[in-house]
């Protein structure tokens, strides 16, 4: 009876083994599809930051910079610089972000914003007889109303508000905060490009579901539109930038280190997502009972992107 009750010991302990085995591989597998896939997100913005339309061997493409006022949700579109970054504390968000976005970024956290990230693409489908015409435009994908569209013919550009859009239109309003019209300052010839333009923010913010307490989920923010929850359960997140400061000198530095005339030197940026534990709270339980336990601490998925 004895020798029985040892193999129903053994076979109950190794029934327990194999159950947490299989659950620890599980995790690792759900780790490594959901850092496949925060690294697709950043690759696919970063990779494609920076758009001023259709490119000429000019390097000066003359779109107007008309974003600067902060009073404005247009101030997010930059042309000068791809990326910009900045540690959210107390106070200085709203200078940087939507009051939207400001309520949900956790404080003490990085923000990383990426600049003109091209979307719909549609063409002029015909000439332009007047500056304050309305775009009719042919392509395959719907230009979102309110969005910031860029119109590029490889000679000349403009940034625009799309105020309705329709099926085969645009109406249009131009974006300088002191001259709100609808007219652009020259015609544009059949076949330019008009390209709706995304700016986005990654950041740290409060999980919609409840979550763990202590962590975070991570955003991407499309700044116009909506954010959506990419990452749960994520306890920091850290970006840097590499800073090509002169011909031979590459720096990195914080967000926090970087001047503003230096944000169009950027070159490489580092991302570094850290993710709690699934099984941290599994190790708290049998540590507070005294006993031992091998699940590893928190750990960090980190990325290096050049653009």
């Amino acid at each position: 009876m004895a020798l029985g009750m040892i193999v129903i010991l053994g076979a109950i302990h190794w029934h327990q083994i194999l159950k947490k085995t299989l659950m620890i591989q599980k995790e690792k597998r759900r780790d490594l599809h959901a850092g496949r896939t925060v690294f697709q997100f950043f690759m696919n913005d970063l990779e494609n930051s920076g758009y001023r339309g259709c490119r000429t061997l000019d390097d000066n493409f003359p779109v107007h910079r008309l974003f600067v006022n902060f009073a404005s949700p247009m101030c997010f579109f930059r042309m000068d610089r791809k990326v910009f970054g900045f540690h959210a504390t107390s106070g200085n968000c709203l200078n940087k972000m939507p009051k939207k976005v400001c309520k949900r970024v956790k404080e003490n956290s990085d923000v990383l914003v990426i600049y003109n990230i091209p979307q719909a693409i549609h063409f002029l489908k015909r000439n332009m007889k007047r500056t304050n015409e309305v775009l009719y435009v042919e392509g395959e994908h719907h230009i979102r109303r309110g969005s910031v569209v860029l119109i590029s013919d490889c000679l000349q550009g403009e940034l625009f508000i799309a105020e309705e859009t329709e099926a085969g239109s645009i109406f249009h309003r131009k974006t300088i905060q002191t001259n709100f019209t609808d007219s652009f300052s020259k015609l544009y010839q059949k076949g330019a490009e008009i390209t709706e333009l995304q700016t986005v923010a990654y950041y740290l913010g409060v999980t919609v579901r409840e979550g763990r307490l202590g962590t975070y989920s991570l955003y991407r923010d499309d700044l116009l539109h909506e954010a959506e929850e990419i990452l749960d359960k994520i306890v920091d997140f850290q970006v840097r930038f590499g800073v090509l400061v002169s011909p031979d000198v590459f720096q990195y530095k914080d967000v926090s280190e970087i001047r503003d005339d230096q944000w169009s030197m950027i070159k490489t940026v580092y991302v570094r997502v850290k993710v709690a534990n699934p099984l941290e709270r599994d190790k708290k339980l049998q540590d507070s009972k005294g006993s031992t336990s091998n699940v590893q601490d928190n750990k960090a998925w980190v990325y290096e992107f050049s653009i």
